[in-house]
């Protein structure tokens, strides 16, 4: 039996990304987590109409209230963990609710996107 600290779990295709949070909240308070996640937004190029994107993202989920040996193990770790996957458009260090939030997502993955 290994020690490995991470467990692998994934969603449904069309789970959205109120489940994903809701996931999150339900690990519990001083649980850290990866998340990989197919983010779809809406995006409007100038003089266009709006177009639908998707983004694949990499979230680290280390909330305040978790142990600093576990919130150290995952940081450490997240680096190599990015190394390792291709694919991934953004890469999102998350520690509460407001920082994984979709408006926070959603504004970080247009924040590469061309106008």
């Amino acid at each position: 039996m290994s020690n490995v600290p991470f467990a692998l779990q994934y969603g449904d295709r069309d789970a959205t990304y109120d489940d994903y949070l809701q996931h999150l909240s339900n690990v519990g308070p001083e649980q850290c987590r990866y998340g990989l996640y197919d983010f779809e937004y809406e995006h409007a190029c100038q003089g266009t109409s709006d177009t639908k994107k998707q983004k694949l993202f990499l979230m680290s989920w280390c909330p305040d209230t978790a142990k600093i040996k576990k919130k150290m193990l995952y940081s450490s770790s997240f680096d190599a963990l990015k190394h390792a996957l291709e694919g991934v458009g953004k890469y999102i260090q998350a520690t509460d609710m407001a920082e994984a939030s979709y408006e926070c997502v959603l504004e970080k993955c247009r924040s590469t996107d061309r106008s």
